[in-house]
C-alpha cells in the first residue's frame, strides 16, 4: 500500500481541467456502440494495409521486364542506391539554416535508414525509454524512412522525424521528466508534440521550395489527404502574409490544422495517432514510480505545450492572437471503443495512484491482458496511403514517432 497522501480523484479535478470532464465521460463503457477488440482492428488494419500497399506493388515488380546480365547485381546494388538516395536528401535538408540543425541532430550516431520492406509506409524514429530512479530517459537507435517513394516524400518523411531527434535531444517530446499527468493529458500531449513536427516539416519543406528545391513540398501538398490539408493552411497564410513564413505565423496556421484535418477514409488526425498515443504510454507501475520519486501528479498546461515551439528559430506557439494551447480544440475525446476502455482502466490505477491506494503487485490480470500494450517495436500506426484511405504521426517498447 502506498502511503501517499489522499488526492482528489480524476473525475472531481476534470472541471478544473479543459477537456477532462468529456473525456471521462467518453471513457465509460456504455459511451460507445463499438465493442470491436484490438485483434479485430489489427486484423483489418492488416487486410487494409496488404490490399492497399503490399498487392499492389507485388504485381507491379511481377509485370516489370528487367534485363540484366548478373541478376544478383540487383541486390547487391540496393544499399548503394539507397545510400545514395539518402545521402541526396539529408543533403537537401541541410542546405538550409533550420534544415542543417535536424540534420546535426543525429551526429550522435543514430541510424538513419531507407526501408526497402514494400510492405512499409512512412517513417519512424525507434526510441527506447527508461525508469531509473524515478528519471524518464529517451534514447533513439534508429530513424527509418520508406524506401520506395519519391525523392520529394523521402525529404519531407526525413524533416518529420529529425525534427522528433530533435524534440527528444531538448527534452519537449515528453512532460515525464518534470510530472505526472493523467494518462488522457499524455494523449493530449502526444498529439500537440505530433502536430509540431509536421508543422516543422511543413515549414522546412515551404523554405527549401522559396530556395529553389520544391520535392519535398510538391509532395507533401500533391499527397492528398490530410497532408495537403495542412500544406494548405500553411500556404495561404504564406501567400497573404509573406512575413508569416518568418514570423512563424503561418506555421501555426500548419499547426492548428494539424488537429482538423482528416484522411481519405475521414478519421482526423488525432484519431489516426491514438493508437501510438497508447502505445507509447508509460505502465500504471512506471507512473507510479515517477511519482513516489518525487514527480508531481500535476495536469498539462499550456505552457508545456508552448514550450515545443521553444526549440524553433521562433516560438511560433508563443505568437501572440493565437488560439489558447489548452482549449478543447486541441483535446478532443475522439477514441474507439477499444482505446476508451483502455484509457478508462489506466484512469481508474491513476486515481489509486492519487489516493494512495495503487499496489504495485496488484494489477487485475483480466485488466492487463485486455487492456496488454497493442503496439509492436517499431510499428507505425496505421498509415494512410497513396491508393487508399495513417500516428502520425505520424505515428511502445521500443517506441515509435510517427
Amino acid at each position: 500500500m502506498d502511503d501517499s497522501p489522499n488526492q482528489k480523484p480524476a473525475d472531481a479535478v476534470a472541471p478544473e481541467i479543459p477537456g477532462m470532464k468529456e473525456a471521462l465521460a467518453r471513457m465509460q463503457p456504455n459511451a460507445f456502440k463499438d465493442t470491436s477488440s484490438f485483434f479485430q482492428i489489427a486484423r483489418d488494419t492488416l487486410a487494409e494495409q496488404f490490399g492497399a500497399v503490399v498487392f499492389p506493388t507485388i504485381e507491379v515488380m511481377k509485370n516489370t521486364p528487367i534485363v540484366v546480365k548478373e541478376p544478383l547485381a540487383l541486390l547487391t546494388a540496393v544499399p548503394y542506391v539507397q545510400n545514395l538516395r539518402l545521402n541526396r536528401a539529408l543533403g537537401e535538408i541541410a542546405s538550409i539554416p533550420e534544415g542543417k540543425k535536424l540534420v546535426d541532430s543525429v551526429l550522435d550516431g543514430t541510424k538513419v535508414e531507407l526501408n526497402c520492406d514494400p510492405r512499409y509506409t512512412g517513417g519512424a524514429n525507434c526510441f527506447f525509454t527508461s525508469y531509473t530512479d524515478g528519471n524518464y530517459k529517451q534514447s533513439s537507435n534508429l530513424i527509418r524512412a520508406d524506401g520506395y517513394t519519391t525523392h520529394g516524400e523521402t525529404v519531407g518523411i526525413l524533416i518529420h522525424e529529425l525534427h522528433h531527434q530533435r524534440q527528444m535531444q531538448n527534452g519537449v517530446m515528453t512532460v515525464l521528466k518534470d510530472k505526472v499527468p493523467s494518462p488522457v493529458e499524455l494523449v493530449w500531449y502526444e498529439r500537440a508534440m505530433e502536430a509540431d513536427a509536421q508543422a516543422t516539416a511543413t515549414d522546412i519543406a515551404w523554405k527549401l521550395k522559396e530556395a529553389g528545391k520544391p520535392a519535398a513540398w510538391e509532395a507533401m501538398a500533391g499527397l492528398g489527404g490530410w497532408r495537403q490539408q495542412v500544406t494548405e493552411a500553411y500556404a495561404q497564410k504564406a501567400e497573404q502574409d509573406p512575413a508569416s513564413v518568418t514570423s512563424g505565423a503561418a506555421k501555426r496556421e500548419a499547426f492548428d490544422a494539424w488537429f482538423t484535418a482528416k484522411s481519405r477514409n475521414g478519421d482526423t488526425v488525432p484519431q489516426i495517432y491514438n493508437r501510438q498515443a497508447l502505445g507509447n504510454m508509460p505502465t500504471s507501475e512506471n507512473m507510479h514510480d515517477l511519482y513516489k520519486a518525487g514527480k508531481p501528479l500535476e495536469p498539462i498546461s499550456a505552457q508545456d505545450i508552448q514550450k515545443l515551439g521553444s526549440i524553433a528559430e521562433v516560438n511560433y506557439l508563443a505568437l501572440p492572437g493565437g488560439k489558447p494551447l489548452d482549449s478543447i480544440d486541441y483535446r478532443q475525446a475522439d477514441w474507439n471503443g477499444f482505446q476508451g476502455g483502455f484509457l478508462h482502466a489506466r484512469h481508474q490505477q491513476y486515481d489509486q495512484i492519487r489516493n494512495g491506494t495503487f499496489k504495485v503487485a496488484g494489477v487485475n490480470p483480466a485488466a492487463a491482458s485486455k487492456f496488454a500494450n497493442p503496439a509492436k517495436p517499431c510499428e507505425a500506426p496505421k498509415a494512410e496511403v497513396q491508393t487508399a484511405a495513417k500516428p502520425a504521426v505520424s505515428l511502445k517498447r521500443p517506441a515509435l514517432k510517427m
